[in-house]
This record gives structure tokens, sequence and C-alpha cells, in this order.
């Protein structure tokens, strides 16, 4: 923290991180973290009134906003996800701790404190931001884990009984972050883990050799890690998805059983496999990110102004392969040795159903963020379907559970990027498919959509945007309504609300309410 700061409620400008079209009359141009306010907020001035007015950046000028806007001072999924879960904004890279880097006491941890079970599923590692909010506070996303016994980062505060003070313990973890070739580095699979990024080697030997009798007190499942072995017929590789499913149906909550469960493919940093928006999983094993970073990469020459790149991504076609392997074995491999987000999700409602005090959770479709990253419009329609296929499982399990009087489901994102649909998408989606979209056709007109700003560029933004977001609830414990356009109490001060809309913070204290009835 710098020496004598104190929390301004102005919104911050911000600085843009990439905007190589923008003009020098910018607002937020001249922003930035040592500028103007403390508060990542929205102007509907500026930036419209709701997520789809405009519709285009062109509309936007039209319409006399500012197109550049919601690419200034945007968030990150950290300081969002923690607003969520506690209702206090923070800083970018904050996870569940104020400005001040004091820890916040999550949703999750007020529903154990009530009685309650609690989990959190993700189809990105477990350690990631947005679950990694609910169920720890560090004042980095990055601290993912850390040698026992040390406790200042996301997975051992989580799952640590041994806590000073009250050990709130989530009942479910399951999600990737597998150390199996988390990345794909070379060409070559590894024979043993060795990706110990979102878990540490230590961490992972304790769970992988005791997973009935580990420290930490959870059942430990994990993807099966033969895959790499050849010996082993895909036949008899262990179905991720079905044993998870036996598994849930007999741990009880009641009885403080606890389920840890880790999962991811080979080559995908960490995730698990991808699905296409055919449903053809054809992209499992590859870069998640690989489409924007080549496409857009400046080539300019040394001390000369950036650019915007070549346009032609040179994506990642190499899978992490053992010898002997193929592309299609490879990939009837991974995806028998992990589950599906809808899977999980089932797995985790299997648990959680059994406590009569309740429960809360939290599903995440992550790798729909990753997709919009990498500007990638197969992943993301793919990634999409699987994470409704997951919320169809919810809404199952509240239908055959009390219904909508006793249950509530709130489905949004913790924040939005920047992605424009053109009128022709649809045409051209039915035409050509999603996958030739993202790899084929490289302008707006021919790919019928863009990324940024400008609509001369297909590749103009990776990152992503202060726009908000939709919110979609049903269940009658909730009273979010209430909230729309109202102002909200943030570090003493009174902010304005959004006139069309509510806060995250407001969604935090609908939450809270309804949690304790």
């Amino acid at each position: 923290m710098r020496p004598g700061f104190t929390f301004k409620s102005e919104f911050n400008p911000g600085t843009p991180g990439r905007n190589l079209a923008a003009s020098a009359l910018q607002p937020c141009r001249t922003g930035g973290s040592t500028s103007g306010g403390n508060l990542v907020g929205y102007d509907p001035a500026k930036g419209g009134p709701t997520p789809w007015t405009p519709l285009t950046p062109a509309d936007a000028d039209a319409q006399g906003y500012d197109r550049d806007y919601i690419t200034c001072s945007y968030p990150d999924s950290a300081n969002t996800a923690t607003t969520l879960y506690t209702g206090v904004k923070s800083y970018n890279n904050a996870v569940a701790v104020d400005i001040f880097e004091k820890p916040l006491e999550t949703i999750l941890q007020t529903a154990n404190k009530l009685g309650k079970s609690t989990g959190v599923v993700t189809s990105v590692p477990i350690t990631h931001a947005t679950p990694g909010a609910a169920i720890s506070s560090v004042n980095r996303r990055a601290k993912y884990d850390a040698d026992y016994p040390a406790l200042d980062n996301i997975l051992q505060e989580a799952i640590r009984s041994d806590l000073p003070g009250e050990p709130y313990l989530p009942t479910v973890l399951l999600g990737g972050g597998h150390p199996l070739d988390f990345e794909n580095i070379t060409a070559a699979s590894t024979i043993v883990p060795k990706g110990f990024t979102y878990i540490k080697e230590s961490t992972y030997n304790e769970l992988h050799s005791k997973p009935d009798s580990n420290r930490y007190g959870y059942k430990f499942l994990e993807r099966d890690t033969r895959v790499t072995d050849l010996t082993v017929k895909t036949k008899d590789i262990v179905n991720g998805g079905k044993q998870l499913l036996e598994v849930s149906k007999d741990l009880d909550p009641n009885q403080g059983q606890r389920l840890l469960g880790l999962y991811g493919a080979r080559g995908q940093n960490g995730n698990i496999p991808t699905r296409g928006s055919a449903g053809d999983y054809a992209l499992t094993g590859l870069d998640n990110f690989s489409v924007y970073s080549t496409a857009a990469a400046s080539t300019a020459a040394t001390g000369q102004p950036a650019n915007n790149g070549t346009q032609i991504p040179t994506p990642d076609t190499v899978r992490p392969l053992v010898l002997g392997e193929t592309p299609t074995t490879f990939i009837q491999r991974e995806r028998k040795a992990n589950p599906t987000l809808a899977q999980m999700t089932r797995a985790a409602l299997n648990v959680l159903g059994k406590d009569k005090d309740g429960f809360w959770l939290m599903v995440e479709g992550g790798d729909i963020d990753w997709a919009a990253h990498d500007n990638n419009m197969e992943n993301l329609i793919g990634n999409t379907i699987a994470f409704d296929t997951a919320i169809g499982e919810v809404i199952q399990w509240i239908e055959g559970n009390g219904g909508w009087r006793k249950n509530v489901l709130i489905v949004t994102a913790d924040h939005d990027h920047y992605l424009t649909i053109n009128d022709n998408f649809p045409k051209l989606l039915n035409r050509y498919g999603a996958k030739d979209l993202t790899f084929a056709k490289h302008t707006p007109k021919t790919a019928g959509h863009f990324w940024g700003a400008y609509d001369n560029i297909k590749y103009g933004w990776g990152n992503h945007s202060n726009r908000p977001v939709p919110v979609y609830y049903q269940g009658a414990p909730l009273k979010l309504k209430q909230y729309i356009g109202k102002d909200f109490e943030q570090y003493g001060f009174t902010i304005p609300g959004l006139p069309t809309g509510v806060d995250q913070s407001q969604i935090y204290q609908a939450m809270l309410s309804a949690l304790k009835g």
C-alpha cells in the first residue's frame, strides 16, 4: 500500500491496457491507478444504460456515448468475485480482502456459520480467482497454494481445519488444476504430474497418497493419470464423471464428510476438456490462449509504436501426445478421465442436498472467460453450452427439492469482455460453423463478429471490459428487485446506484438475506 493512502470515493478513470486505435482525446487516457478516485464503477452517460445499449461501438458514437469507455479501469475476476461474495469493493488481484488488505467474511463462510453446507464447482482450476474469492482471503490472486504449514494462500486456507479462529471448510470443492502436464510446454506429455502451478507438489502428494486419510480430512478424487501409459487401454481408464457421481451419492455432510475433486486435461492450462460448439471436443489438449496472442501481437520494430499485429492467428495445433498416441485416442482418454461441468454440478448437489439445513453453491463456467480472452468463438460457444447444461442440472434439482418457493438460482458473470456480434453472424454461423469463423475468417465482415471498440479489426481486445453484465435469477427467497437504481455504501461513503441495474454488492446483500431467511 502506498504511504499516506486514503480512500477516495470518486470513480477511477483508469488507463486502457491496449487500445491502439484510440484517439488522444480518450477520457481515460490520463487516468490510472494513482490518479482519480479509488472506486471502479460504471457511468451510463459514457457507456450506455444497459449491456445491450448501444448495440455496437459505431452506435455508441452515433448516440453520444464513448466506444472506448468500457476498456478503461476494467476489473479482474478477483475483485469482482470479492464484491459478489462479500459486498465490498476492492482492488484488482484482491481475493476476499478489502482495499487495506484486511480479510473479509465471504458468503460461503457465512453459510457455514449458519450450519449450512457449502460448495464450489468450476471448469478451471479450483484455486483460480472466482472460486478462490469464495474460499479464502489473500492479497494476491496468484497465491494458489504453498507448502504445508504455510497459510497465506488460497488452497491451504480453504481446506485446513487448524486455522486460527473458526475454520469454515467448504464441503465440496470440484474443478481443474490437476498437475498432469498443466501446460503444453513441449510436444510430449510427461508420465508423472509435473505442472504444480495451481497446487503444490507436497499438497498433491498428501492427497494422492492418502485419498481417504489425508491431513485435510477430505475424500480426494482425481482424474486417471494412467492416460500417458498406453499399455492401459482406453476402456480401462477410470471414467472420472461416473466415479465422481457414484462417490457423491454416499458422502454425507451431516457426518462431517467432505469431497475434493481435482481434474483437468493435459495441455489445457489446467481446465477440464474443452467442449466445441458442435460437442466434438476437437480442441481438447490445445493451448487455451493462442489465438488473440498470435493474431494481435505487434509486428513493429523495436522503438516504434506498437500495432495490431498481422490479424492472422497461428493457434496451437500440437497436443502433448505420448509416443504412439494419436489425437483421436488422446481426446478419447482425456474425456473419459475427466468429468464434465454438468457432472461436477450434479455431484455437488448430490452431497450438499443431503444437508437438512440447506446449502450455498457456486458453479463457474470459467473457460467461457478464457475463450473470450483468446477471442475464440468456437470455445466460447462450446463452453457456454456446457455451462447451460450445468445450469440445467441445478434447475432439475430445484424442481425436485422444494421448488422455487424454497430455493434460489442466480446466473450472472463477475465481469464482461468486449465482443460485438454483427447482423450477419447467425447466417455465417449456420453456413460455416463457429470453428471456421474462429480459425479461418479473420475480418469482422467475414467472421460476423469482432473484439474491441473498432470494427476494422477482428482481434482488437483480449481483456475484460467495464460494461455491466446481465443478472438472471429465480426463487421466492431472493429480493433483488428492490435494489434496482438504489445507492449503496462503501467504506463509509454513499455511492450512486446504476439507474437501470443493481451493483454486485447488492447481489451479495440479497443473497445474505435469503440465506438468513
